[in-house]
């Protein structure tokens, strides 16, 4: 089996197969990003719209893993609001009074279903690169929201079958991606 990382072919079977459940992968991560949004959006209203008291920078003494929720959160909630103040700067102290961006949201939200749209790209790509070449294949249910089945017919006469579920995370650096676990189901 190659390593070698394949050339993204829309006219490959599985390619046809799954394609039509692209938009719903997009439109999930742009769900799953807008509830990330309102979750920090929420948590600065609460605050008095002050982004110093509700997402205040991470202390470096935290563990690790609650430092970069934390900083996610830091930098999310400067990316979908804006200042109200005017300052460039200001003390350690100093309040941050911001005010919803949907400038910012939207951003957020259309990088979220480009990124799911890119990352369909490389799921397509490893199924065509699990199952090789074949001569048909097709997709019962949707991963998107449960999981689906892939049934290819391979060059040889063989057929195999692929079950997928699709898994939203956000990273480290808050980026919104998906997952799209596949395995092989055993006849």
């Amino acid at each position: 089996m190659s390593t070698k990382k394949p050339v993204f072919d829309a006219t490959h079977p599985i390619a046809i197969a799954v394609e039509p459940l692209r938009s719903d992968a997009m439109r999930r991560a742009r769900e799953y990003a807008t509830m990330l949004v309102e979750k920090v959006l929420l948590k600065l209203v609460a605050c008095g719209m002050d982004a110093r008291v509700s997402h205040p920078y991470p202390s470096s003494m935290m563990a690790r893993t609650d430092y970069l929720r934390a900083k996610f959160e830091y930098s999310l909630v400067r990316q979908v609001t804006v200042s109200t103040d005017g300052k460039s700067s200001r003390g350690m102290r100093d309040p941050e009074p911001r005010a919803r961006s949907q400038e910012g949201i939207d951003k957020f939200l259309d990088d979220a279903a480009a990124m799911a749209s890119a990352q369909y790209d490389e799921f397509i790509c490893k199924l065509i690169r699990k199952v090789g070449p074949c001569t048909a294949a097709t997709l019962q249910g949707s991963h998107v929201w449960g999981y689906s089945t892939l049934t290819c017919s391979l060059v040889d006469g063989t057929t195999q079958a692929w079950r997928t579920q699709q898994i939203v995370n956000v990273s480290k650096l808050g980026k919104v991606f998906n997952q799209w676990p596949s395995r092989q189901v055993k006849r």
